[in-house]
């Protein structure tokens, strides 16, 4: 029973990390994109 559970853990995990990877690569775009223009507003 806890292999089951920590198995249903790690797929949770997993498939939220999957999800959550294009919206975190998105994030880092926006705040280079972001200070590429604060450098060039000086």
């Amino acid at each position: 029973d806890h292999y089951r559970d920590d198995a249903q853990m790690h797929h949770f995990l997993d498939t939220n990390l999957y999800r959550a990877k294009p919206r975190v690569s998105d994030w880092l775009l926006d705040i280079s994109s972001l200070s590429y223009v604060e450098m060039f507003q000086f």
